[in-house]
């Protein structure tokens, strides 16, 4: 794992990271409606971070999820959350949002 200077933190290998939340806004600053974009969870991901599963294993299985995720053999789920209704959504749909805040959480960085 390689380490690069960013300035005063140092930082190991490469991070990524995955969209799960979008959050879409219409109308103005003082009156509006906001909708919420969720990507289903994998909980494999989950699973494979449980400290009783041995740290070779666990990154075995997440660089699996990594490469699939990648390769577009995980199906990517997504709810449309508007109100009282929930709905799934292409991630065409989400991605075309005009989204307002966006949150992404970390998975396993890249080994090299």
């Amino acid at each position: 794992v390689s380490t690069q200077s960013t300035g005063k933190f140092a930082v190991r290998g490469i991070h990524r990271y995955r969209l799960y939340g979008v959050v879409d806004h219409s109308g103005s600053l003082n009156h509006g409606h906001y909708i919420a974009y969720v990507r289903k969870r994998d909980t494999t991901i989950d699973d494979c971070m449980e400290r009783t599963v041995p740290l070779g294993e666990r990154i075995r299985l997440l660089g699996q999820i990594n490469s699939e995720s990648t390769a577009g053999t995980k199906k990517d789920d997504w709810y449309c959350c508007n109100d009282e209704r929930i709905s799934s959504v292409n991630v065409k749909k989400v991605l075309s949002a005009d989204a307002y805040l966006l949150f992404y959480e970390r998975v396993s960085p890249s080994v090299t």
